[in-house]
């Protein structure tokens, strides 16, 4: 696992832009250009480490990525997760 966060942090400073747009902009860019949509049913890539290894991840794959490249290249992201159910539970009843 080191190795993959290795890998990770020298991708972020080579997607690191001029500006936070332009670094927000790279990190989409090359997410949407290396990794397919894992659309497999029996098994799915659910985080950036297996989308690493396969080159294919779903929805909270993009998002760890995503999270873990825009920290690294100085950018504050978040991954809100199941929101909605802590802090409304009763909408969904």
């Amino acid at each position: 696992m080191e190795r993959h966060f290795a890998k990770m942090e020298t991708l972020a400073a080579e997607l690191k832009g001029n500006t936070d747009y332009e670094t927000i902009q790279n990190v989409h860019d090359y997410l949407i250009d290396h990794f397919e949509y894992d659309r497999r049913t029996e098994y799915r890539n659910y985080t950036d480490i297996d989308g690493f290894r396969d080159q294919t991840m779903v929805c909270s794959g993009y998002s760890l990525a995503a999270y873990f490249l825009l920290n690294k290249a100085g950018i504050p992201a978040r991954v809100p997760e199941r929101v909605l159910l802590q802090v409304q539970p009763q909408i969904l009843r």
